[in-house]
């Protein structure tokens, strides 16, 4: 009886994924905000770039190839977007370019900012999201200890039948 009341008390599948369904739902918002900037950043680069053929090569310097996943939930794909935007934006070129001469300024100069304080804030939350749901070793042990009870169980049913074999 001891063994059943251990089992019952360890957290079952909804307890352990429960932290990772909260910092799942953190990832869809602050993707939103990554994907936002990207489409910010695409606009100051059409502003800088008339040429559609340049915006194509500078959409995939700055991560265009990764932003369909992005929109997907694929957080990997997050992750690569974030990087190369924050790469983009750390050439002095692409900055100035985009930053653009008053009173005709194309991208404020708190973009960068806010592209690398949402991309900080998506990578921890995603951190913590895959922690959350890296539960394998307490699914192990509820499991182990089910199949310790169900075990012990098998075994008293198999006393019971030598025990009253006779008793039909």
């Amino acid at each position: 009886m001891a063994a059943i009341a251990a089992a019952k008390a360890m957290p079952d599948d909804d307890a352990r994924s429960g932290a990772a369904d909260v910092f799942h739902i953190g990832l869809v918002n602050m993707g939103k905000i990554c994907t936002q900037n990207f489409q910010f950043l695409k606009s100051y680069i059409e502003t800088s770039f008339p040429d559609p053929l340049v915006q194509d090569v500078q959409f995939v310097v700055a991560g265009q190839n990764y932003y369909r996943g992005a929109v997907n939930r694929d957080w990997e794909s997050m992750e690569l977007l974030n990087q190369i935007m924050k790469n983009y934006l750390a050439v002095p070129a692409n900055n100035t370019l985009h930053l653009g001469v008053a009173p005709n300024l194309n991208m404020p100069a708190t973009f960068t900012a806010s592209v690398i304080n949402g991309a900080s804030n998506f990578s921890g939350q995603y951190t913590n999201f895959k922690a959350a749901e890296q539960t394998s070793l307490e699914t192990t042990n509820k499991i182990k200890a089910n199949n310790a009870i169900y075990r012990t169980g098998i075994a008293m049913m198999k006393d019971g039948q030598v025990l009253f074999m006779n008793d039909v």
